[in-house]
């Protein structure tokens, strides 16, 4: 136990300064060096439009308005001030909601910040700028859009390979109707969605190509550690679920012993990495720069965690109706609800109490993001055109649960 605290804390040290270094050299790059695909970006958003669509449905929904902000934070890092500006991360803005935000940071872009305030998004770290500020210098977010294109059809196809040959055939099925069911091929198009998803598969490849990683409690404990730490840093709260419970998955149905135990484990160590580290930047944002980033994150988390949305109570059959209709159908949870219950019940009665308890922990890993749904509820429901997808996690685990407990029992599993 004190080995793995020792090790525990030894991570997190190298972590915080390795984030905090890498925000710095981010920061320090002049922002004349992305100005011109900065503005191009900007431009090629306002054509699309800030609500544009690349298929029907909510999941078809690109989320221009984060992406435009992101590009904004870009373009105004200040390279003279690179300390403070990754610590606080400081971008231009006003509160006219008819303007959208790209044509703000075309204006920040062009030096036009009149009528424009500077505001600080340092709660979160905005790792992603390590790698976007660079991209930027050479791509404009047409590029980028057809590199993560690319990089996502290669991560997504190995993925897939590795969960084939590792796993099973009709585990890899399940996850390509998982990935569809979410609208996957919409994700590489907009950059806030692309970030947990690369992480993702990032993750699932390093625990099925390194078993190794997750074969003992102290390896699994540092290894769910990152995983969460990292999300935290790269992470913009748009599907952080995904990077826990799509490698917990895998690391299950690869080891496929103390279930449980497991399960406990890597979902603790990961919530201490993601909620640790997130933290810290508030910390030693406030300490290095005197900017109470401590106030703003309370605050904000206080709003996220509200059961309040434009003074609508946000109850469990209320969530429900928002997830599965939207707004406009009142009671409308209760007929998919009672199918679900009902084909429950089916499975139940058929195989028998025997098989459910041993792929019982398949129910659970799909309980990962309806709990966090109820934990951070005004922040889910006010943003589910890209928190949904959050849910692939579920889908894939109730998918494999029905797999399991309904196929013809095999006494090798």
């Amino acid at each position: 136990m004190k080995k793995t605290i020792f090790l525990l804390l030894t991570t997190y040290l190298l972590l915080l300064l390795t984030f905090t270094l890498l925000m710095l050299g981010a920061c320090c790059l002049p922002s004349s060096l992305i100005t011109d695909n900065v503005i191009a970006s900007a431009r090629q958003l306002q054509h699309q439009g800030q609500g544009a669509h690349l298929i029907d449905g909510r999941l078809g929904r690109l989320d221009n308005y984060t992406d435009a902000l992101m590009l904004n934070l870009a373009i105004s890092s200040d390279a003279m001030h690179p300390l403070r500006s990754a610590m606080l991360n400081p971008y231009y803005d006003n509160d006219d909601e008819e303007v959208a935000k790209s044509v703000h940071t075309e204006h920040v872009a062009l030096g036009q910040t009149n009528g424009l305030e500077m505001r600080y998004y340092g709660r979160y770290w905005q790792g992603y700028l390590v790698t976007l500020k660079p991209m930027l210098i050479i791509f404009s977010l047409h590029g980028i859009r057809i590199v993560n294109c690319l990089l996502m059809l290669l991560l997504s196809l190995a993925t897939l390979w590795a969960i084939w040959q590792r796993i099973g055939k009709v585990e890899a099925l399940l996850f390509l109707l998982s990935l569809l069911l979410v609208y996957f091929p919409v994700v590489p198009f907009s950059m806030q969605y692309s970030t947990c998803f690369y992480l993702m598969f990032l993750s699932m490849l390093a625990v099925m190509l390194y078993p190794d990683l997750t074969a003992r409690s102290r390896s699994l404990v540092l290894t769910f550690f990152v995983i969460g730490a990292v999300t935290s840093f790269f992470d913009f709260l748009t599907t952080p679920q995904l990077t826990l419970g799509m490698p917990l998955l895998v690391c299950l149905l690869i080891h496929r012993k103390h279930e449980m135990r497991t399960l406990i484990i890597a979902s603790l160590a990961w919530g201490i990495g993601y909620a640790l580290l997130w933290a810290s930047k508030w910390v030693i944002g406030y300490g290095l720069t005197g900017f109470n980033l401590l106030a703003d994150a309370a605050q904000q988390i206080g709003v996220r965690t509200s059961q309040q949305y434009y003074g609508i109570e946000l109850t469990i059959p209320k969530m429900l109706q928002f997830i599965i209709f939207g707004e406009e159908r009142a009671l409308g949870w209760k007929i998919p609800a009672l199918i679900l219950a009902l084909s429950a019940a089916y499975i139940f009665l058929q195989k028998g109490i025997k098989v459910q308890r041993r792929y019982y922990w398949l129910l659970l890993v799909a309980m990962i993001v309806p709990i966090w749904f109820l934990l951070m509820r005004q922040h889910s429901i006010m943003h589910l055109w890209f928190t949904l997808r959050a849910f692939l996690v579920t889908i894939y685990a109730l998918l494999l649960w029905l797999f399991k407990t309904t196929r013809p029992s095999n006494p090798h599993q």
